[in-house]
């Protein structure tokens, strides 16, 4: 679990080797600075992580730093449609970051009105 992707494996993500564009502001910020964040550090940062075989759940943005686990998720909650809003899709979204949190990996959650503290957030996590 939790093991970088590789050809053969099913879990794992996109290696981030450069900033993309985003579908929103908000998700190119927090982007941008993780990017930055992992490549002062020689962190290797994942999109789209997938954690779990039997789910498969996947965190927006994973790495491993100082032993700690941390996934960050971007939540679209500004949207009409968006499923992080019914009942149902909201639930689905606490049995993910429960199942993380079993894994021993850390979420730090953002919506569009507090992705200005992601990097506050990782300067004191580390």
């Amino acid at each position: 679990k939790g093991k970088p992707a590789t050809s053969k494996s099913v879990i794992g993500g996109k290696i981030v080797s450069k900033v993309y564009p985003q579908s929103s502001k908000e998700k190119m910020a927090i982007e941008f600075e993780l990017f930055e964040f992992c490549q002062q550090r020689a962190i290797t940062l994942y999109s789209e992580f997938r954690f779990t075989e039997e789910r498969k759940w996947r965190l927006d943005y994973y790495f491993v730093h100082a032993g700690k686990k941390i996934g960050i998720e971007s939540e679209g909650i500004f949207t009409e449609q968006s499923r992080h809003t019914n009942v149902k899709g909201y639930s689905g979204d606490t049995d993910k970051y429960r199942e993380a949190a079993k894994m021993g990996i850390s979420v730090l959650r953002y919506t569009a009105m507090n992705y200005g503290n992601l990097k506050a957030d990782l300067l004191n996590v580390f």
